[in-house]
């Protein structure tokens, strides 16, 4: 009997058990929000997932989904008696404004837009701040040298639940590298090693250079440089680890630890390609340079497969991969060449970093590739080229990373340089009085890609302005148009036997007809007035009297297959120009230019930047009417074609009533010129950051042509020569130029000198 009524109870225990349940939870009669000052009731409540009968367990439920929104800083859950369900909030603040006190490594735009996760109108909590907190000194240590920077905050409360939070950074001084060390390398000094690395120590003389601040990710890249070092010279098992030691204040004093291993030779080389590429296997085969018996070298072989890859590309097989495969034996490595046809390969996104100023817009637009295109090696080369060329920034890097089979995102990393200059200039001469001088540039305006420059001077006597604008890629199309506009005064002087009016405008249309041959359209109006020639002013002079309009349409066309448009060291340019005068004027001439320029790295396995380089050009203007050429249609060369002369030095000059010899007058230009240059950049010694190099150069040329019956002037086709040295510096201005010029073959009449301080335009 006993076990029966204890099998029965077993029995009724879980229907027990869902009556006790049932028992506790409590149908809900109502739900009440206290608190709620910007969310209303129907968006807490759906938060909140409330059902109509609850417990216990459903209250922390509740709570729980309501703090998953981070929307609240306190939530209180009852139940009372009338079976109302009552929830008291308290809600986070909104973030009104950030302020950002101290900062000077890093701007504002970089550490709101980069670094912090918190934006005005975001919901605060004091997790995010933490966070960003951390996310800012850790930015600060490790990419802007400040080991010892701290980040304090203030939160300042405003009405309607709003706040400000203020950060105040204390950035520390700048951590250096006091030291840099080796051990273990046996086979390679020290000093050679730290030419291979990025960092360097610091030195009173490398007070401005970056590369002496400690950043913990350019010690992963100078273990990698070395690595690469090592392996081009045969020593492919190096390993290089590092150890950094911080005195008192901070500085770093990096060792870099090397186990070299045995030196590596090249033994068998064969080549293994898809059947599909059977039929150019052999001239795949004749595309190995390297040879059995040499030292091996990771950049040799990798240049080889880099050359296989852009044959097969340029024969259409644009997702061909080529990898060199490595059989290690004893001190001999044997490499195989794999070739294949590969899968074809999309771009999924194209990710943009280190455009702090510049806007993403034009970066893309330079891109010969979009998101979705087939991914293809080659257009990604072009796309860099292009970037650099742009002249905005100092280093693109573009690097895939493959998602899955078939898909990759490509990551572009720019390094901006300054595109602003400004410059103010005084000074007093006896002819001209006080004189002034304002210059200002920008090729980045506002991070949009336009150009504005503007000039000013003015002197007692003359007053001169020019302004000009660029928009580059108009409407986001491959057309950039241009406007400028001038004026210019001169008032008559003991040194000028004439007054002067100038003004006028031009308009340019510029675009690309393939991807190196471009055209430029323009159509310039100049307006020129001479008055109040003096009596005893020269028969040139007084032939230039009265006024003169100058309405003119023209073209330029470049070919352009330079490496680099700005620091050019492999390739070629050829441009020819057009300009047609007439169109409701009173000058009627057409003016034709051509030049050349090629540059070769003469040894680019020692240092490519030993280049040689030869440029020309020629040019020839005449009147297509019974009128003659004044004289500002013609051509002036002088300083900046042949180094050694004075501007307009060389060529036509009248005679001046001044001396006995008549030399000395006013440079008159001629209708036909050719000016040529040989030239040889090198490194001069300096370290790489100093951006300065050295040139020997040897200038060519002549001008001549004019049809004056009067024969009161000089002139003579013969061919001047001037040689010299000079030195480029790639200065935070901009790039400079110091020429030393000294003429070998002159006329009399000419203006010689040495001496040239110009903007370093590259070509």
């Amino acid at each position: 009997m006993k076990n029966i009524i204890a099998f029965i109870s077993i029995l009724l225990i879980p229907f027990c058990l869902i009556a006790s349940s049932n028992a506790m939870r409590q149908k809900v009669k109502a739900v009440e929000i206290i608190g709620n000052e910007r969310l209303d009731y129907q968006t807490i409540h759906s938060y909140a997932k409330i059902s109509d009968e609850i417990d216990d367990n459903d209250i922390d439920a509740i709570i729980k989904n309501l703090h998953k929104t981070g929307l609240f800083s306190n939530i209180e859950v009852v139940f009372n008696e009338k079976q109302n369900l009552i929830i008291t909030l308290k809600e986070n603040p909104i973030v009104n404004n950030i302020i950002i006190r101290g900062n000077r490594a890093l701007s504002n735009k970089e550490i709101k837009n980069n670094i912090l996760g918190l934006k005005p109108l975001a919901t605060f909590t004091e997790t995010k701040l933490k966070n960003d907190i951390m996310n800012l000194t850790s930015t600060y240590r490790n990419s802007a040298s400040k080991l010892q920077s701290k980040v304090k905050y203030e939160i300042m409360e405003l009405e309607n639940n709003r706040i400000d939070i203020v950060l105040k950074i204390e950035e520390g001084r700048t951590s250096s590298v006091k030291r840099i060390g080796f051990i273990g390398n046996k086979k390679f000094s020290d000093n050679e090693l730290k030419h291979v690395i990025y960092s360097k120590e610091y030195k009173a003389a490398r007070i401005f250079n970056s590369n002496a601040k400690y950043l913990p990710e350019r010690i992963m890249l100078d273990k990698a440089l070395i690595g690469y070092f090592y392996s081009n010279k045969g020593y492919i098992d190096v390993v290089v680890n590092s150890v950094v030691e911080f005195d008192d204040n901070f500085d770093a004093y990096l060792t870099l630890l090397i186990e070299e291993g045995i030196k590596y030779s090249i033994g068998s080389i064969q080549v293994n390609v898809d059947s599909q590429l059977q039929n150019i296997e052999q001239e795949i085969t004749k595309m190995l340079k390297i040879k059995s018996g040499e030292v091996f070298s990771v950049e040799a072989i990798n240049g080889t497969a880099m050359k296989i890859n852009k044959y097969l590309n340029d024969k259409g097989y644009i997702f061909a991969q080529v990898e060199p495969e490595y059989n290690k034996r004893e001190g001999i490595v044997d490499i195989s060449y794999k070739v294949s046809i590969g899968k074809e390969e999309y771009i999924n996104r194209i990710d943009i970093s280190g455009n702090n100023k510049t806007l993403d817009k034009v970066v893309r637009r330079q891109l010969s590739i979009s998101e979705g295109d087939p991914y293809n090696i080659l257009l990604v080369q072009k796309s860099r080229r292009k970037l650099i060329n742009t002249g905005l920034f100092e280093t693109v890097d573009i690097e895939s990373n493959k998602l899955q089979d078939n898909v990759v995102n490509l990551n572009i990393s720019v390094k901006e340089k300054s595109t602003s200059s400004f410059q103010v200039s005084g000074g007093f001469s006896s002819a001209s009085g006080l004189m002034g001088n304002i210059n200002i540039k920008e090729r980045n305006l506002f991070g949009t890609g336009r150009e504005l420059s503007f000039s000013l001077e003015k002197t007692a006597l003359s007053f001169s302005n020019n302004i000009d604008f660029t928009e580059n890629h108009i409407f986001d199309s491959d057309v950039s148009l241009g406007v400028g506009v001038f004026f210019s005064s001169q008032a008559q002087s003991i040194d000028s036997n004439f007054s002067s009016k100038n003004s006028g405008f031009i308009t340019r249309l510029s675009y690309d007809i393939t991807d190196n041959l471009s055209q430029s359209l323009r159509y310039s109006f100049k307006y020129n007035n001479i008055v109040n020639v003096a009596k005893n002013a020269s028969l040139f002079i007084k032939e230039q009297e009265g006024e003169n309009i100058d309405s003119s349409i023209g073209y330029t066309l470049t070919y352009n297959k330079l490496d680099n448009i700005y620091s050019p060291k492999n390739g070629y340019l050829l441009r020819a120009s057009q300009d047609l005068s007439g169109f409701g004027g009173t000058l009627n001439y057409l003016k034709s230019e051509a030049s050349f320029a090629i540059f070769k790295s003469i040894l680019p396995k020692i240092n490519d930047s030993i280049v040689l380089r030869f440029k020309g050009s020629i040019g020839y203007v005449f009147s297509y009417s019974d009128k003659e050429l004044k004289i500002g249609q013609r051509f002036f060369i002088g300083m900046n074609e042949i180094r050694g002369f004075d501007l307009a030095g060389v060529g036509p000059r009248a005679w001046s009533s001044k001396y006995q010899d008549k030399l000395g007058g006013d440079a008159l230009g001629g209708k036909f010129y050719f000016v040529g240059t040989t030239q040889a950049d090198f490194p001069i010694g300096l370290p790489e950051y100093a951006g300065v190099k050295g040139s020997l150069f040897v200038d060519y040329g002549t001008l001549y042509g004019l049809d004056y019956k009067n024969k009161d002037y000089f002139s003579d086709n013969s061919l001047r020569i001037s040689a010299g040295f000079g030195f480029s510096w790639n200065s935070p201005f901009g790039p400079m130029r110091l020429d030393f010029g000294f003429p070998l073959a002159k006329e009399p009449y000419d203006l010689p000198k040495v001496i040239r301080f110009s903007v370093d335009t590259g070509i």
